[in-house]
Formats: C-alpha cells, structure tokens, sequence
C-alpha cells in the first residue's frame, strides 16, 4: 500500500512539473526551476494548507478552514470507519442544561474532516474539497480542473500555479480572480484576456503589461498603446529580465509590491 502511495505521488509531482514547466515556458520562454523548489514563490496567493495528525490512523490530514484550536480531525476516508467505531457519539442529555453548556459540549464530541476529495477524481495530494479533477497538489476548493498546486477556488481550468479564484482558465501563474482568462502573470480580476503580464481589472486584454483598468486593450504596457513591433520589443527585454531574476534565485515582484 504505502509502495503504490509512493509511486502514485512521484507520478503526480512528475507530471505537474512538466505542466509548470510549460507554464513558465509559455509566459517567460523556459522554466526556472521545479515545483516545488519555487513552492514558497508560489504560495503568495492562496490560503495555505494546514495538516493534522488523524484522531483514527494517526495519518496526516490535510484542511484550510480555519477550524477552532485543538480541533479534532479524521480523513474524509474514513468516515465509515469512524462512523462504525462509536467514536461518534450523541450530546448526552444532561449536558443540555444551557446554551454555554451546550456549545461546550461540542469541543468534547466534534470531529471536522479533511482531504474531502470526491467526485471522480484522482492524483490529489495534500488538498481538501476537490472533485471531479485531476493532478492537483497543496490546493483547496477545486471543481472539474487538472494540473493545478498552491491554488484555491478553481473551476473548469488547468495548468495554474499559486493562483486563486479561477475559472475556466489556462496557464496562469500568481494571479487572482481570473475568467476566461490564459497565459497570464501576476495579474488580478482578468476577463476574457490573454498573455497579460502584471495587470489589473483587464476585460477583453490582450498581450499587455503593467496596464491597470484597460478594456479591449492590445500591445500596451503601462497604459500606452504601442504599434506590435514595438510593444514585443519592450515585451522581449521585460521578459528576459524577469526570467533571469527567476533563475538567479531572486524573488519576482508581486502584483502587490508594484501597486503598493
């Protein structure tokens, strides 16, 4: 069993570094280095995953919600098993006395559970609230997605990295509340947009950087629309900047850091 748990892990790291890799690849011209390596990097965004020692097996299990201290946990998986163990059992009747005795009485019998992976779903690890996907890592809250780590609230999307609130996307790396989006970098609330580096509220954006509040924009970086051959120009020394800074080992700016 823990032979097969292995296999199947290395087989999801594997195959999610070589979707960050062409992640990286499409939005700065070659990877900078594994997953996981760059996992602080790629945590920015997103509400951490948490773990807790099993109260059955005594297993890692994994959870975000900010559940009270010292709560108790057991994996989504056994259930039944608890269930079936007695451990679950009714408030008693005389602990029923009043509301403060009452709410109390849920610290002695409360039990929370975590890694809910459901649906058909398969090659998770790490994550809580994942259905019907595939080959997700440290993530939480994802819906019909593939190929996702460090990311939360995700639907219908694949290949995104330390990303949050994402639907029906593609390739985006360290951005937040994106729709309809892909290939993009560092930005927030992009709709309908694409390879956008560095932007915020984008809706119908396309190849832009550093631009904030555009629509239907196309070849602008800092708001200035720029004729194709200059702006990929531009694009191409940015770029290149960036991707060596990442492969330097220098942290990249956030979205954050410029706007602050």
């Amino acid at each position: 069993m823990a032979e097969k748990q292995n296999q199947e892990s290395g087989h999801l790291l594997s195959v999610l570094d070589k979707s960050f890799a062409s992640t990286c690849t499409m939005l700065f011209g070659s990877s900078f280095g594994s997953m996981e390596k760059n996992s602080k990097f790629l945590s920015t965004h997103m509400h951490s995953m948490q773990s807790a020692k099993s109260a059955l097996g005594g297993q890692d299990v994994y959870y975000c919600a900010p559940y009270p201290a010292q709560s108790r946990f057991i994996s989504f998986s056994e259930k039944n098993e608890w269930q079936q163990s007695g451990k679950q059992s009714k408030i008693p009747l005389d602990w029923i006395k009043d509301i403060d005795s009452l709410f109390a009485s849920f610290d002695e019998i409360a039990t929370y559970s975590g890694d809910k992976i459901l649906g058909e779903t398969k090659y998770v690890e790490k994550s809580d609230n994942v259905s019907n996907s595939f080959y997700i890592y440290e993530s939480h809250d994802v819906l019909k997605s593939e190929y996702a780590a460090y990311s939360d609230l995700l639907l219908s999307s694949k290949h995104v990295f330390g990303s949050s609130s994402i639907g029906y996307s593609s390739f985006c790396l360290n951005s937040t509340e994106a729709n309809k989006a892909a290939r993009i970098f560092e930005c927030g609330i992009s709709i309908d947009s694409s390879d956008i580096y560095y932007c915020f509220y984008s809706k119908g954006c396309h190849d832009c950087m550093f631009s904030f509040n555009q629509n239907s924009a196309k070849y602008a970086i800092g708001n200035n629309k720029l004729k194709k051959e200059k702006y990929f120009s531009i694009k191409e020394g940015l770029v290149e900047q960036l991707r060596e800074d990442a492969l330097a080992g220098k942290k990249l700016p956030s979205l954050a850091d410029i706007m602050s």
